[in-house]
C-alpha cells in the first residue's frame, strides 16, 4: 500500500511536456498529437526478464515480503554466476 500523505507525486513522463490545455484537448477530441508526445519505450528486454522473474516468484512463494526476498536473492545469484558467450568458453 502506498501512503499518499508522505509520498511525493510527480508528473508522468508521457505528459511532462504537455500543458493542461493540450491534455484536455486530446481527451475531448480523442486525437493525440504524435509530434508532441515523445517516444517512450514501454517494453525492453530488461522489463520482460523482470516480468518473468516476478511471475515465477508469485508462483513459488506466498506473501509480499517472501516474493520480494525471492526476487532479490534470484537477482543477486545471477550477478554472481559467470556468463559464457558460447559453448567453447565453458571449460570443465
Amino acid at each position: 500500500m502506498v501512503n499518499w500523505s508522505t509520498t511525493e507525486a510527480t508528473e508522468p513522463p508521457l505528459t511532462r511536456g504537455l500543458s493542461q490545455q493540450e491534455i484536455d484537448e486530446n481527451i475531448t477530441t480523442a486525437a493525440c498529437a504524435p509530434q508532441k508526445i515523445s517516444a517512450f519505450p514501454c517494453h525492453s528486454q530488461a522489463v520482460e526478464k523482470l516480468v518473468r522473474v516476478v511471475t515465477k516468484a508469485a508462483g513459488k512463494v506466498c506473501g509480499w515480503e517472501s516474493r520480494e526476498d525471492y526476487i532479490r536473492v534470484k537477482l543477486a545469484s545471477r550477478k554472481k554466476m559467470p556468463r559464457f558467450a558460447s559453448k567453447r568458453d565453458y571449460v570443465v
